[in-house]
């Protein structure tokens, strides 16, 4: 799961601060629905949560999304998903994008009969006790989880969830140091926020709604998607790898490779049948600035290694392992792409930095680094809504103090934070090194185990 970390901060400040308006004369700029249909939206937003026999709340929001035009070129698709009951997912998707789930932003949108945000605003005591805790604690797991999932399937820098609970609405921010969300505001009582907050979707940029700029998708047809497949082939001249097995030829021809390598980059682009990749074969083009000031690509399909979802610990460093593709050589190298810490106590040294002093000493048996970098402009927010943060880059507002209000109508200028985990947030940068070197498990033979442990003298 991510950092369970959350910071609550003012609905319009998290507008303003992740979704802004561009210019009028912006490419992305669109109309806003006219004042003049305000009266008759507030109509409808009041309906949305009256009880009807056979109707869901999430599909009547849809409804009057759609008839509204609150989101112009958008349509709010619903679905159960993980949800339970009454309760529903919902996808904000522009209809002109023609790109597959895993190429685009996703625009989630939580439907819940109870809000799961509630206990993250004030401590439990300030809060009457009813028989919906558990209930709220179990989505807010369903919404970490599908967080948890795109950060796996895509290459994001964070991801945005709507959380609507009867007639309410909240946003938050997911990033790997923490989650940043808004005070919940009754829609029923100011229609103008939904159509303010489905507008402002609507002219964001992939960047803005998370996706990583160093990383393009790879489509059918296109020559980066042909080499791949290409270089997937088996070759009746790669290295065999069993034991015991001879290789013939010269091992120190670069276009040689061990044939596990090849079967790996195969595995990962045609038969791999991991949670959450099943029935998606995401293939991207990921970018490594280099020490020159240039840049190197690489290409890849989806992690051979990367934690599973899932599962409950926490790691937000989100590292996946790939088989990947050096553009300019066409060799096929080993990519890692991780989120690593900023401060000196949790990591002195990036693990490239530390290869290649290696590499130079000429020490033998350690990966060749060919590039590694921290990637430019990318680190986690969320630390910087602390009250007190204190770091060169400065929050775009004074975020006030931390007490907070119970009042949902009232969007103050107070920042409420929680620490449900205990722990320190901490900033992270996101880091990709690439060695030349593909390894594969030593633990299958005996042999393999003894014959790595002579080189350094330890039999």
């Amino acid at each position: 799961m991510l950092p369970k970390t959350y910071i609550r901060i003012p609905k319009q400040q998290f507008l303003d601060d992740f979704w802004p308006t561009p210019a009028l004369d912006s490419s992305h700029y669109r109309a806003r629905t006219r004042q003049s249909k305000f009266q008759s939206l507030s109509v409808a937003a009041k309906e949305i949560m009256k009880p009807v026999r056979g109707k869901v709340p999430a599909d009547a929001l849809a409804k009057v999304v759609r008839d509204y035009k609150l989101a112009p070129g958008f349509k709010l698709s619903i679905s159960v998903g993980t949800a339970k009951g009454n309760d529903r997912w919902g996808q904000l998707d522009a209809l002109a994008d023609t790109r597959p789930a895993w190429a685009k932003p996703q625009i989630c949108v939580r439907f819940c009969s109870h809000d799961p945000f509630r206990e993250l605003e004030l401590p439990t005591d300030g809060w009457p006790q009813d028989d919906h805790d558990g209930y709220r604690k179990e989505v807010l797991v369903d919404i970490t989880t599908r967080v948890e999932e795109l950060f796996t399937l895509q290459i994001l820098t964070a991801a945005y969830v709507l959380i609507v609970h009867e007639s309410t609405i909240r946003l938050s921010r997911w990033d790997r140091s923490g989650t940043v969300f808004s005070r919940k505001v009754n829609y029923a009582a100011d229609s103008s926020v939904l159509s303010e907050v489905f507008w402002r979707i609507t002219m964001l940029t992939d960047v803005q709604l998370g996706l990583d700029p160093t990383a393009t998708p790879i489509f059918p047809g296109s020559e980066e998607y042909d080499l791949m497949e290409r270089l997937s082939m088996p070759r009746p001249d790669d290295f065999p790898y069993e034991e015991g097995a001879i290789i013939e030829g010269d091992p120190s021809d670069p276009c040689r490779i061990f044939k596990y390598v090849r079967d790996k980059l195969d595995e990962s682009l045609h038969k791999w049948q991991k949670a959450p990749f099943v029935g998606f074969s995401p293939r991207w083009k990921l970018s490594v600035p280099t020490e020159d000031g240039g840049i190197r690509e690489f290409l890849v399909g989806p992690p051979f290694n990367y934690r599973d979802p899932k599962r409950p610990r926490v790691d937000a460093r989100n590292g996946r392992a790939y088989i990947a593709i050096d553009c300019a050589t066409e060799k096929i190298v080993f990519l890692k792409d991780a989120w690593r810490y900023k401060d000196a106590d949790h990591l002195s040294e990036r693990e490239g930095i530390m290869l290649k002093r290696l590499n130079d000493a000429g020490v033998p048996y350690v990966p060749t680094v060919l590039c590694e970098a921290e990637l430019p402009d990318q680190k986690t927010q969320t630390p910087l809504f602390l009250p007190c943060w204190d770091d060169e880059s400065e929050p775009s507002e004074d975020h006030g103090s931390e007490t907070g209000s119970t009042d949902d109508d009232d969007d103050d200028d107070e920042v409420f934070v929680v620490d449900a985990s205990g722990g320190e947030l901490v900033e992270l940068h996101h880091y990709r090194m690439v060695v030349s070197e593909v390894c594969f498990p030593i633990y299958e033979h005996l042999k393999q185990v003894v014959s790595s442990c002579r080189p350094f003298g330890m039999l």
